[in-house]
């Protein structure tokens, strides 16, 4: 089975989209489709905090036109995603979470059809492909370090962390040949904060997912597909599961599956 694996596109896909995945057996998209970052804000992403900055010094009027352009990118990611005709594993991520947002992604994949769920299980030809998408725990919320106990515990509620600790593990314990899903890399691996945005104090951190860390070495998924950590894009081994951290903006992996054997190439 030919996957081809991309995440945080963040309104980019790779220019090569067409050609490879009408290549591929399965389209797979670890989630955060719409523009973010540089692709937002280009010269402003110098730190987490100058982007901000540029953010709440824009008006009303300019705020609500950059949103219908970051609108229309997610609107464009998922069309072009869809046109594949293949088999679509999507998770959302950690963008588009309020009410509005919400309502956005509902009415957007209700148009092309997409499936989704925040934990969830499809078999698609001999596989089972499980969902984890975005969630926190307490040991990765993260909001420049000063993140109080009060809204640790509200993003942990919000991102319905108890769901995943519930069901997850149900999902992975009956099924066979597991490929997971999942918006969040594993824990301590392709899981380290850098680059020249990050904080000194963050770098090296590894805010990956316990749950998923403990599920893979519990049940020995064959295939762990995930992004998020833009910076530690790669491919590792947790024992006999192969992890590939698919990375952002464009970048994606060919992922060849046969049996127990994963090859990964990554573009």
């Amino acid at each position: 089975m030919k996957i081809f694996a991309l995440g945080c596109t963040h309104g980019k896909l790779p220019k090569s989209f067409s050609k490879d995945a009408s290549k591929a057996d399965v389209i797979v998209c670890t989630g955060d489709m719409a523009a973010a970052g540089p692709y937002m804000a280009p010269g402003k992403y110098k730190t987490v905090k100058s982007l901000y900055e540029w953010w709440d010094s824009l008006s009303k009027s300019e705020l609500n036109k950059l949103q219908k352009k970051i609108d229309r990118s997610y609107y464009d990611v998922v069309e072009k995603l869809s046109s594949s005709k293949k088999p679509l594993v999507v998770i959302r991520g950690n963008m588009y979470r309020a009410k509005s947002g919400d309502k956005f992604t509902r009415k957007l994949f209700n148009k092309y059809n997409v499936k989704y769920a925040p934990v969830g299980k499809r078999k698609i030809y001999s596989y089972d492909f499980i969902s984890l998408d975005f969630h926190y725990e307490t040991h990765n919320v993260r909001s420049e370090g000063k993140a109080s106990k009060r809204e640790i515990k509200r993003l942990i509620n919000f991102f319905r962390l108890k769901l995943f600790k519930k069901n997850f593990p149900k999902l992975l314990k009956k099924s066979k040949n597991a490929i997971i899903v999942s918006h969040v890399p594993p824990y301590r691996c392709l899981d380290a904060l850098g680059g020249p945005h990050m904080p000194k104090k963050l770098i090296g951190k590894h805010v990956g997912s316990k749950l998923l860390r403990n599920a893979i070495e519990k049940y020995k998924p064959i295939l762990v597909i995930c992004s998020h950590i833009h910076e530690a894009r790669g491919v590792a081994r947790i024992g006999k599961t192969t992890v590939v951290n698919v990375g952002s903006f464009g970048q994606y992996a060919l992922i060849n599956v046969e049996g127990g054997t994963v090859r990964v190439n990554l573009r």
